[in-house]
């Protein structure tokens, strides 16, 4: 989230009607300071919600699903704010920036909601296809390593592979497919109202009671992470609440990098494992 760049953006927007301008965050409730009752504004951050309706989370999936459409843009309706659900607590914050490519927060989030179970999916069609070539179900061709000749094949490593990413991409939609719910999580353009802009200034001067009672802090790190505002202010206000040890810092470039060269090592496996199948066929003849 950010108040400046090119990007409309759900809560910098408000920064134009210049609503913020006397905003004060107040931490006293949580760093024991003493505030007088006389400095009170109706208008500052709090760690309090000014009502508990406000407090919305968002299940993961819900966000996730269909390749993060979510994220296409910024603009927020009353649609999406009836995707979440009023909540005690969320088990993580997100923090981004709207002009960060919709695909690459989309590899992001996946990469760390989803990297266990697609570890384990891996694992076992790595392990079901391994068994039937233990039993000689699957076909396996001959190779030469100088004058010694083994089998090859690609089975294991092209299921495990393939499971690998199609389950860290499509979990979630599996899991809403078969009613599976995940982690309740804050994402600002669902969180908050977005319509009524009464309860968009109320929702963003509650930003910091949504930190308070957020397991972690996810941010997406991109070029422009510690240049926008509102970003900053989020990271600031997690480390003021002494919470730094939950900060989940997920590179934008990490999961995408990731992708491209395990792709690379598989054709380039595969490709060399073809080379020596054609090197044994020539000592055939």
């Amino acid at each position: 989230m950010s108040s400046t760049g090119m990007v409309a953006e759900p809560i910098g927007s408000l920064m134009d009607d210049n609503i913020l301008d006397d905003l004060q965050l107040d931490l006293g409730p949580r760093l024991g300071t003493d505030r007088s009752s006389k400095t009170s504004n109706p208008s500052k951050f709090s760690l309090q919600f000014s009502d508990t309706s406000l407090r919305q989370g968002v299940d993961v999936t819900k966000i996730l699903r269909r390749f993060g459409k979510l994220f296409n843009h910024s603009v927020g309706t009353e649609e999406d704010y009836q995707l979440g659900q009023e909540v005690h607590e969320v088990a993580a914050f997100i923090t981004h920036n709207w002009s960060l490519n919709r695909w690459k927060k989309y590899m992001a989030l996946c990469c760390y909601f989803h990297i266990v179970p697609a570890f384990v999916v891996s694992l076992v069609v790595h392990l079901l296809l391994f068994v039937p070539l233990l039993a000689d179900k699957l076909p396996l061709f001959p190779a030469y390593y100088g004058s010694r000749q083994f089998y090859v094949g690609c089975w294991c490593m092209v299921g495990g592979w393939s499971a690998f990413w199609l389950t860290l991409f499509l979990w979630a939609d599996i899991a809403a497919t078969f009613g599976r719910s995940g982690p309740i999580i804050f994402v600002d353009k669902v969180c908050i109202d977005q319509v009524n802009i009464d309860r968009k200034v109320q929702g963003i001067l509650a930003i910091p009671a949504w930190l308070a009672c957020s397991g972690t802090l996810v941010a997406i790190f991109s070029d422009e992470l510690l240049l926008k505002l509102w970003t900053c202010f989020e990271l600031c206000t997690f480390v003021a609440l002494g919470r730094t040890d939950k900060i989940r810092v997920e590179p934008a470039l990490l999961s995408s990098a990731s992708f491209l060269v395990s792709m690379f090592i598989l054709l380039y496996t595969i490709w060399s494992q073809l080379l020596a199948m054609g090197d044994s066929k020539k000592k055939e003849l």
